[in-house]
């Protein structure tokens, strides 16, 4: 997750500093849209880590299973 900020910084710098020359926007555009974009991506932020923790849980329960025992869990 790092390495995708730090790529997202450089690249906002350089895409921010043509969208400025080519479109000629000012400072207080640019910077509202930075918050817009924000506020679109913090609720899938928070939504991230619920994902993948049922994503690793049903392979880890799935795993749990020996296919020579022929059990099955019962659903609760």
């Amino acid at each position: 997750m790092v390495s995708v900020r730090n790529l997202s910084l450089f690249g906002a710098d350089w895409l921010g500093s043509k969208a400025m020359d080519t479109f000629h926007l000012h400072f207080s555009t640019m910077a509202f849209s930075n918050g817009l974009i924000s506020l679109i991506a913090v609720p899938f932020v928070f939504l991230l880590p619920g994902f993948i923790v049922d994503h690793k849980d049903s392979r880890a329960e799935a795993e749990a299973i020996p296919a020579s025992t022929g059990k099955v869990l019962s659903q609760e």
